[in-house]
């Protein structure tokens, strides 16, 4: 038999960090074999960001992409929670208080070291990732893609 959550409150202690995991990362020196300026646009940063919950785990996954004028760099990592009890879907304010409150804060650190590294590899200024905040999801592409 499924619980049924109603709040934030009581999801957050049925939920055990399992697993951060990346996904994706990857670079590109703009200035790569001839030398020359490749034309790509800079843009501001863009993240991307869904939830899934299935077979009991609830996973948040973060893509951000930087486009600089030395460098594109792109970071995906995921975040995957057991729940400690079978849950039935929680209403979509829960799910979004969660990926606001949980799953963003804990992905952000992750896409960071990501993000750094790439650029020292490539031998790039590393770009400065802003902090997000819970009211900031609202400004980038979100899915609840597979949730049930």
């Amino acid at each position: 038999m499924s619980r049924t959550v109603t709040s934030l409150d009581e999801l957050a202690p049925l939920l055990d960090l399992e697993n951060v995991q990346v996904h994706e990362t990857a670079g590109r020196r703009r200035d790569a074999f001839d030398l020359s300026h490749i034309p790509v646009a800079e843009h501001r940063p863009e993240v991307r960001v869904r939830q899934a919950l299935q077979d009991n785990v609830l996973a948040f996954r973060a893509r951000i992409e930087f486009s600089t004028r030395h460098a594109v760099i792109v970071a995906d990592v995921a975040a995957y929670f057991r729940l400690t009890e079978t849950v039935a879907r929680p209403p979509a304010e829960v799910l979004d208080g969660f990926a606001r409150q949980i799953g963003l804060p804990t992905v952000l650190p992750y896409l960071r070291v990501q993000i750094q590294q790439t650029a020292r590899q490539l031998g790039v200024p590393a770009p400065m990732l802003k902090h997000y905040w819970a009211k900031d999801l609202a400004t980038v592409r979100f899915a609840a893609e597979g949730t049930r």
